[in-house]
């Protein structure tokens, strides 16, 4: 463990060797001769813990040192202990009014000398532990409202609509049995989004790089399936064909390709590329999954439509909406985010002509 460093601005060296003796074995010392130096010795790297300094100096004194240090951003925050002969409290007084921390009177008694600095470190290395703390907080409490914002917006308020409106839909007594029954699965499935809700620490932990990653055997071709099972109702009367391959041939349900990753994350990334897909499509045309595992692994999303000219830069960056207009921008973000922590890489390939791919591919 580093020793707290003290910085001792005094212009008699026997001062210097006095307190450096002191403090011998239990701190770090240096020293200036000189106000102009001491001043200059505090802004650089690694700057001291505490700083004792002499009032009476030939060119600039200490109190003009002081304020000096209080000027600077970098220096304003280390406590600084006056070393003086003067006894006048007149002196004491205007080095405390100035910023200091203590006065101490030569010559110097080792035992009230060694304490005043003990405990000044210790209360600086508290102010910044507890500053550091509230930065912290700070942090920790920004990222928290901005996830709790992406949350309410993109999820808890269309759930909780629908929610309502299933409820005011079962009050009613004119709806027939079968009715009844899909739009309890309605509300079933919708609650069910709720908890998945409780994920969204997790992608957070991701946004900001503190996920444990903890992967399992996982067959991608039943993720595939299961995500294009579930955009079933998107594609519903824009008459788009949704195709998956695997090795340049159609894939069915005992389709089989293993990996290691963690399903809901695999599935989370593929269901918003594979949304974001399906959105831009044009209506009667076919979004088509391709798997191949020849070098590594390569998954391609494909669609006819053609990312706007204007995103095309920005087309993984947070609210990038790609002209929707109740889009949140936030699937394809998330997408890369989740990639990344799973060990792919992700790249988007567009044009007029050819349409649009998204591409993850990973390294067996």
């Amino acid at each position: 463990m580093l020793k707290p460093r003290v910085l001792i601005i005094d212009d008699e060296p026997a001062n210097i060797k006095a307190l450096e003796m002191i403090m011998k074995g239990r701190y770090q010392t240096y020293s200036a001769l000189r106000g102009k130096e001491g001043v200059e010795l505090a802004a650089q790297a690694p700057q001291p813990d505490l700083i004792m300094l002499d009032i009476q100096m030939p060119g600039m004194d200490g109190y003009e040192v002081i304020k000096r240090l209080k000027q600077n951003a970098l220096t304003r925050d280390i406590p600084v202990i006056f070393n003086s002969i003067l006894s006048d409290e007149g002196n004491e007084k205007n080095g405390l009014d100035l910023g200091a921390v203590d006065y101490i009177r030569k010559p110097f008694h080792h035992v009230v000398t060694l304490a005043r600095i003990k405990t000044h470190i210790r209360l600086k290395k508290a102010m910044d532990t507890l500053s550091e703390k509230n930065s912290q907080m700070e942090r920790l409490l920004n990222m928290r409202d901005g996830v709790e914002r992406m949350a309410k917006h993109d999820l808890k308020l269309p759930i909780g609509a629908i929610i309502h409106q299933t409820e005011a839909l079962l009050d009613r007594e004119d709806i027939p049995k079968d009715a009844r029954i899909s739009v309890k699965t309605v509300m079933a499935q919708s609650y069910h989004a709720l908890d998945m809700i409780n994920r969204t620490l997790d992608l957070w932990k991701i946004e900001h790089g503190s996920y444990t990653f903890t992967p399992a055997p996982l067959n991608i071709m039943k993720v595939i399936r299961r995500v294009a099972d579930e955009m079933a109702i998107l594609r519903r009367g824009r008459h788009i064909d949704l195709a998956i391959s695997l090795r340049g041939a159609p894939a069915d349900r005992t389709s089989e390709l293993m990996v290691e990753g963690e399903e809901w994350l695999f599935h989370s990334m593929l269901a918003n590329l594979v949304k974001n897909a399906i959105e831009a499509a044009p209506d009667g045309s076919s979004v088509h999954t391709m798997v191949e595992d020849h070098e590594g692994i390569r998954i391609t999303i494909h669609n006819m439509g053609a990312v706007p000219v204007e995103v095309r830069g920005n087309f993984f960056e947070k609210h990038s909406t790609l002209g929707k207009k109740h889009g949140a921008g936030l699937g394809t973000y998330i997408s890369m985010k989740i990639s990344q922590a799973l060990g792919w890489i992700i790249h988007m390939d567009t044009s007029e002509k050819t349409g649009t791919s998204l591409i993850l591919s990973r390294i067996k």
